[in-house]
């Protein structure tokens, strides 16, 4: 989320739980040499599991399947 604007404020390490994958954040960093020019850092799966209980309980199935498997269910 925000990626763009965390790029702009010079934030160059980034850590994360999980991609997107409704969004397709994975093909826009790898996508945009702007993106990966300004970036020392990109790691993710940190805390994935916790991430993904904390998301099943915050959203709805119907959402919760869209984020993690990219469409709704």
């Amino acid at each position: 989320m925000c990626l763009a604007t965390i790029i702009q404020s010079n934030i160059r390490n980034i850590v994360f739980a999980m991609e997107d994958n409704y969004m397709k954040t994975g093909l826009a960093v790898s996508g945009v040499p702007w993106l990966t020019d300004r970036m020392f850092n990109y790691l993710g799966g940190v805390l994935r599991e916790e991430s993904l209980a904390l998301l099943r309980r915050y959203c709805g199935e119907r959402d919760y399947n869209a984020i993690v498997h990219g469409r709704p269910k």
